[in-house]
């Protein structure tokens, strides 16, 4: 008697068991499976919501009332400056080359006929003529003239960028975020201006002098009055007027049906 397939069950039903062999999976598969396993660790609004809760928009307006002081008093103190310096130079320059050419023109014709002047006269001129052109050779006031008048130019550009940003009103946060990172790379120009331009003692003198009684400290290129607290005192006027609607709310007589 044979004896049973203890291991093997054979039938025409169920065909005999077979050792399955794997094939391991694709590049992509396991790139989806991947995808799929592994989440998100932080959605997109919660980002933004983290975002807006660490920068409120009161800070940003700080920041941008902070700039405004800053920039706004650099570029009035430096233009009102070089103002001066182009000033004092110009008063200097057309004088002096004009007081050149005719003292030049006399002597010149002194030398021509001897009877233009007399020789005293003629004495005195040359001399005169030769110290004003070492004065003029060594301070060079029309080359003076002409580097501040650029640099002046410079400043006017400035301060002209600086309108822009300033009477350009912005309301939404992205807007203050831009109108943020307008301020910050216009005072890292005003810095590298500031850095480039050369002193005359003597004029930063006479500009102090200037300054104070003439001028009297209004030296700022835009009057702001209460400057750097606008975005405070608007939000302080929102509040009293919130305050307020709240109070005639709470002060209206009930109506009359509400009475028992």
């Amino acid at each position: 008697m044979a004896q049973p397939n203890l291991y093997f069950h054979e039938s025409p039903n169920h065909p005999p068991h077979q050792e399955s062999h794997h094939t391991p999976p694709q590049h992509s598969e396991i790139q989806h499976a991947r995808q799929i396993s592994i989440p998100h660790s932080l959605p997109h609004s919660t980002t933004q919501s983290s975002l807006h809760e660490s920068v409120s928009i009161e800070d940003i307006e700080d920041e941008i009332s902070g700039y405004i002081e800053k920039i706004n008093n650099d570029i009035g103190y430096y233009w009102w400056k070089r103002y001066i310096y182009s000033a004092f130079w110009s008063n200097i320059a057309t004088p002096l080359n004009l007081a050149i050419v005719v003292l030049t023109t006399l002597t010149t014709g002194q030398s021509a006929t001897q009877s233009l002047i007399s020789k005293e006269v003629a004495t005195i001129l040359g001399s005169v003529t030769l110290f004003i052109s070492i004065f003029n050779s060594y301070f060079k006031p029309y080359e003076t003239l002409t580097q501040n008048q650029a640099i002046l130019l410079d400043w006017t550009k400035l301060g002209e960028e600086f309108d822009e940003i300033y009477y350009d009103r912005v309301y939404t946060p992205v807007e203050k975020l831009g109108r943020l990172k307008k301020l910050e790379k216009l005072f890292k120009t005003v810095s590298a201006l500031k850095r480039s331009n050369d002193n005359n003692y003597c004029i930063d003198l006479l500009y102090i002098c200037i300054r104070l009684i003439c001028i009297r400290n209004q030296i700022n290129w835009v009057v702001i009055k209460d400057i750097g607290d606008e975005p405070r005192q608007r939000r302080r006027t929102i509040e009293m007027l919130s305050g307020s609607n709240t109070n005639i709310i709470s002060q209206e007589p009930l109506p009359e049906s509400s009475i028992v």
